[in-house]
């Protein structure tokens, strides 16, 4: 709501005080347009099983490559236009 100028999210899922999960939950019950992309190193992280709140539109494996991230944020402006 501060910051209009935002127009993506990106996390890691493992964060210190909370999970990447929630994070994507609390950022898409106040703002549900706003596209969020959580990655992480641990391949069962992504898994959403119980998860649907907190739902990201994208989830990335590290190591990721700039180009995979660089078509991801190409596709959402596609999206919103």
């Amino acid at each position: 709501e501060q910051h209009p100028e935002v127009d993506i999210f990106i996390s890691e899922i493992n964060l210190p005080s909370m999970n990447g999960w929630e994070l994507s939950g609390k950022i898409k019950e106040r703002f549900p347009l706003l596209p969020v992309i959580l990655y992480s190193a641990n391949p069962t992280a992504g898994k959403a099983e119980g998860r649907a709140a907190g739902k990201p539109d994208y989830m990335l494996n590290k190591p990721f490559s700039m180009t995979q991230l660089q078509n991801i944020i190409r596709e959402v402006g596609r999206q919103r236009l």
